[in-house]
């Protein structure tokens, strides 16, 4: 029966039209591999549950992936409204003195950049 699971994780690979396969590992952690369409490269997506409708579990949300941290905080309404982000050293919030923001559109494009930022940030911080 575990072979069987195994098999199954291994093979769960989902092509997308915007060229983004998506697995989950054993910890049902969902990770993506984009390719670039500029080189062909594929590069990892850390952050790719970070989708327009992720963001509205909660007006401001922080999360990690290990020692990296990040906040948002979203204004207005999906598709009309913004998303800002924080980076920052680990450590809370409050008292973090290394902090990166940016703001984004609340939108499908601009969800995607939020997450090319935050994979640029953590490949500078943690890399």
């Amino acid at each position: 029966m575990l072979k069987n699971a195994e098999a199954d994780t291994k093979r769960a690979h989902f092509n997308f039209k915007c060229n983004m396969l998506q697995t989950a590992c054993s910890c049902r952690k969902k990770m993506a591999v984009i390719e670039c369409e500029k080189t062909g490269e594929n590069i990892m997506d850390r952050f790719a549950e970070l989708t327009p409708v992720f963001f509205k579990k909660a007006v401001v949300f922080p999360g990690s992936l290990g020692k990296f941290r990040y906040r948002f905080q979203h204004n207005g309404k999906m598709n009309d409204g913004t998303i800002k982000m924080w980076v920052y050293e680990d450590i809370c919030f409050e008292k973090a003195q290394n902090v990166d923001q940016a703001e984004f559109p609340w939108t499908k494009e601009g969800a995607a950049e939020l997450r090319a930022w935050l994979n640029q940030k953590y490949e500078e911080r943690m890399m």
